[in-house]
């Protein structure tokens, strides 16, 4: 925790640019409070909102989702006969929903988001001691950052995502191919 605050505290102060984040971060709360939600923050807040309420609407929408290629006008639609237009009109401009376990859900229902966080598990349980810190660390990134937006939606973000899971895939292979070698060399 101490190396977290050291960072956001050394970033806000020698960057300009983090500083206006966290600034334009705040006025966005503020205007969450007033019920604007037209402002960065505040289109996340929509989409969490109607993402959950479509989810929540009836059991088909908490399972099955609204189906991949569908889910846009199924939200659209919901918004507009569920939420006022200050929440229903400013979540129309947008292109997803901001957070990636909110997207595999109503894309894909109960199984795809499964599937996405078994993934993770995955991830957790394989590999070897030596180098757990490094990938917790690095699988956390991904999970809160998933919380935020999609980062699977955009080129950057995936392309990113799979190269990191493969260098460490390929880490974890060699030992583990060093071992199997040795022990059929004992054996031979």
């Amino acid at each position: 925790w101490i190396a977290i605050i050291a960072v956001v505290f050394i970033a806000y102060n020698a960057s300009p640019i983090f500083q206006k984040r966290v600034h334009a971060g705040i006025s966005n709360i503020q205007g969450l409070a007033q019920k604007d939600y037209t402002t960065s923050w505040g289109l996340r807040v929509a989409a969490a909102k109607i993402s959950l309420g479509y989810l929540a609407h009836s059991f088909p929408n908490l399972v099955l989702g609204a189906g991949a290629g569908n889910s846009r006008g199924a939200l659209y639609e919901f918004a507009n006969d569920n939420y006022p237009p200050h929440i229903a009109e400013p979540f129309k401009t947008l292109s997803h929903l901001h957070n990636q376990y909110l997207q595999f859900w109503i894309d894909g229902g109960v199984a795809a988001l499964g599937v996405f966080l078994f993934f993770f598990y995955t991830i957790f349980k394989r590999y070897t001691i030596k180098n757990k810190p490094l990938i917790y660390s690095a699988t956390g990134f991904f999970l809160f950052a998933f919380c935020t937006d999609n980062v699977l939606f955009g080129t950057q973000g995936y392309i990113l995502f799979l190269l990191f899971y493969a260098i460490y895939l390929i880490y974890d292979e060699v030992p583990r191919e060093k071992n199997y070698q040795s022990s059929n060399k004992q054996t031979s």
